[in-house]
Order: structure tokens, then C-alpha cells, then sequence
């Protein structure tokens, strides 16, 4: 009977923290995502994942394929081997750019990969994705307009002249 009260005890527990955790993955604006370690096939996204890829959360499901066919070419090795490393044992932030099949847009995403333990090993892999595009182009913004200040400040200086004295500065 004891046994039964705790086991009845521990699933209510356990129900509790699915419920809290699929809770705070519905109000993240960031995505959180799972995968399984060995495979890399993805097993949680969360809505926001969608908002971010531009598709439907349950298309990322499954093949790491799926996930990485969004990526631009050029970075989609580097992306991979950020998952390798948290598979691995290794947390890693990396930047990386995708198209999104929705609108054809070019957005970028910062992603955080963790490994998740569980006695030492290593069953799944997990993150947080997030869109900074616009933190891009603020910054791209931000260099333009340093680049053209640098610039005009260097033909005021140009036209700055020191007066001479005897024929000397």
C-alpha cells in the first residue's frame, strides 16, 4: 500500500513538472528544442521555434535533416558541429544564418546547444533558439554610420590648419 501512495505520488509530481515546462515553453519568445543525442533527431520544438523557421514546429520533427536544410549552405557545417559538440559534453553559442520556407527571408539565429545528463550520460541534446536579426542589422546600421563619422571627421580635420609663426608650426 505504502509503495502505491508513492508511486501514485511521484506521477503527480511528474505530471506537475510536464505541465510547468510545457507551460513556460508556450510563453518563451525564445525556442527551446530537444534532441535525442545519438541520432540528433529532434523531439521537442517549441511554438516559438515555428515563429522563428517560418514553419510549422512538427516540421522540424525528426531527421536533424529537416533542421538543417534551412540553414544557408556556407554555414550548415559549422551549425552541425555545434550540435556534435554538445553531444559530446560541451555547451556552445553560435550565430548562424537561415531562409525560411515561408517568406523566403533571410533571418538570424542565435542558438545555444547543451548537452542534457542523466548520470553522467549524455540521452539528449538541448537549446534555445533565438532571432536576432534585427540586433544584426542594428549593428550593421551602427558600423555604416561610424564609418561615414570617421569619415567626415577625417575631412574636417583635413581642412583644419594650424597657424604658422616665423614659418614654423
Amino acid at each position: 500500500m505504502w509503495s502505491a501512495i508513492q508511486r501514485d505520488r511521484a506521477e503527480t509530481a511528474l505530471r506537475e513538472s510536464e505541465q510547468r515546462f510545457q507551460q513556460f515553453a508556450r510563453a518563451s519568445s525564445a525556442g527551446l528544442w530537444i534532441r535525442v543525442a545519438e541520432t540528433l533527431e529532434m523531439e521537442f520544438v517549441s511554438p516559438a521555434v515555428g515563429a522563428i523557421y517560418g514553419m510549422e514546429p512538427d516540421a522540424l520533427l525528426g531527421d536533424v535533416k529537416r533542421w538543417a536544410s534551412v540553414i544557408v549552405p556556407e554555414e550548415r557545417e559549422a551549425a552541425m558541429g555545434h550540435l556534435q559538440a554538445a553531444r559530446a559534453g560541451n555547451t556552445s553559442v553560435h550565430e548562424f544564418r537561415i531562409q525560411r520556407p515561408s517568406d523566403g527571408a533571410f533571418r538570424w539565429i542565435r542558438n545555444t546547444d547543451f548537452p542534457l545528463r542523466d548520470d553522467g550520460y549524455i540521452p539528449r541534446v538541448g537549446g534555445i533558439a533565438e532571432d536576432i536579426t534585427e540586433t544584426q542589422r542594428l549593428n550593421e546600421h551602427q558600423g555604416v554610420l561610424l564609418h561615414e563619422l570617421q569619415h567626415r571627421v577625417r575631412n574636417i580635420m583635413g581642412m583644419v590648419t594650424l597657424p604658422r609663426v616665423g614659418g614654423r608650426l
